[in-house]
């Protein structure tokens, strides 16, 4: 992957989002390991290769990859108590991103 994903989300707005404490780095390779596997799943979902720095990702794949973070970080047993299912909310938000096609527009190449 190409992108980094701390340049497209600062650590400190995925702490926001995962609602811990702001100056609270103890957890932090955690969160930017399920942070990148988040990003992966966004980007393989859309299949957009024009997109090659975090300037290129549109804000709805920001967003998804921050719902994606969160059911990853606060799901990461392997073990449930409840049925866990697709985000839909990300899902929606990545649709309208994707790349239908699966080709690279001639002005890319």
């Amino acid at each position: 992957m190409t992108i980094d994903v701390a340049t497209l989300v600062p650590i400190e707005r995925m702490r926001e989002h995962l609602r811990l404490e702001s100056d609270d780095a103890s957890q932090d390779g955690t969160i930017l390991l399920y942070a990148k596997a988040a990003l992966g799943y966004c980007l393989w979902y859309c299949d957009e290769p024009r997109w090659l720095t975090a300037g290129d990702v549109p804000d709805q794949v920001e967003s998804a990859m921050l719902l994606v973070l969160t059911d990853f970080f606060e799901h990461r047993s392997s073990q449930s108590e409840i049925q866990l299912y697709k985000n839909p909310m990300a899902e929606a938000l990545l649709f309208s991103c994707r790349n239908w096609s699966g080709t690279v527009p001639a002005e890319v190449e």
